[in-house]
């Protein structure tokens, strides 16, 4: 029997190891931007939570830097309930000086809200 893509079970355990001391029925939010790596979190969490007794859902955050930014939340949002995540929320923001500093103002936020 073969298992998952190693990738895949790096992903896994790295969840695993990151939600192993939380309550049973906790909410575990990904933030995801559709991109490849947040939506590789976003299916590892989907896959484990449950497994361990979690719930998983995710914000993706619109964050307003170019014209078809509602397009690419919405699109990044869709794949999130696909995986089995819920809740699914996205927010939109208006843009700030730099990425960076809108993700620590602006992501972090926004996962506390939706709890």
């Amino acid at each position: 029997m073969t298992g998952p893509a190693p990738a895949v079970a790096v992903a896994r355990a790295a969840v695993r190891e990151a939600v192993h001391d939380l309550r049973s029925d906790s909410l575990v939010l990904v933030a995801c931007s559709g991109g490849a790596d947040s939506l590789a979190l976003a299916a590892a969490t989907a896959f484990v939570a449950p497994r361990a007794g979690l719930r998983a859902g995710a914000v993706v955050v619109d964050h307003a830097l170019i014209p078809e930014s509602a397009a690419v939340a919405a699109r990044a949002a869709e794949q999130c309930r696909g995986l089995g995540l819920d809740p699914v929320r996205v927010v939109r923001v208006e843009p700030l000086a730099s990425l960076d500093v809108s993700v620590v103002l602006i992501v972090y936020p926004s996962c506390s809200a939706v709890c």
